[in-house]
């Protein structure tokens, strides 16, 4: 594991101590957040691809009823009804 060392702003240490408890340190803490950011970053990043390939794919030959009753399909089938 990597040693970091960071500094906060008074008023931002004293957030992070707030909400730590007792099984919990501030260092925990702030990994946990990392570790949420980098989680969040790759999910926008994995949908930022889904728009772009749908960009990419055109305008749809098929109507919004159409692609409604294509997707609730592919719903029911995935549920296996």
């Amino acid at each position: 594991m990597a040693a970091l060392t960071v500094t906060l702003p008074s008023d931002l240490g004293e957030w992070v101590e707030a909400h730590t408890d007792s099984r919990e340190s501030a260092s925990d803490f702030v990994c946990a957040l990392v570790e949420r950011e980098r989680v969040k970053q790759a999910k926008i990043a994995a949908m930022q691809e889904k728009i772009d390939e749908g960009l990419v794919s055109g305008v749809s030959e098929y109507s919004m009823k159409e692609i409604w009753q294509e997707a609730l399909r592919r719903n029911m089938a995935r549920k296996g009804a």
